[in-house]
């Protein structure tokens, strides 16, 4: 987000990068979907798109962790 606008954030983004041996395919954020596979007891929650954010309430909800 910051690292293509600011020189300082590029450079200490990938010193952190190094310093934590984190390596990504590219600098970019990609929007694609990304397919999430689910067996057992609450497997139905996750059979269409859905936003990322989404997963880990549906994950709370298949544990009875969430009062939805």
């Amino acid at each position: 987000m910051y690292a293509s606008d600011d020189k300082i954030a590029a450079l200490s983004i990938a010193i952190l990068n190094r310093m934590g041996s984190i390596a990504w395919a590219s600098n970019n954020h990609s929007a694609a979907y990304a397919p999430v596979y689910a067996i057992g007891a609450g497997a139905e929650q996750f059979n269409q798109k859905m936003d990322n954010t989404d997963i880990p309430k549906k994950i709370a909800i298949a544990a009875k962790l969430s009062l939805d």
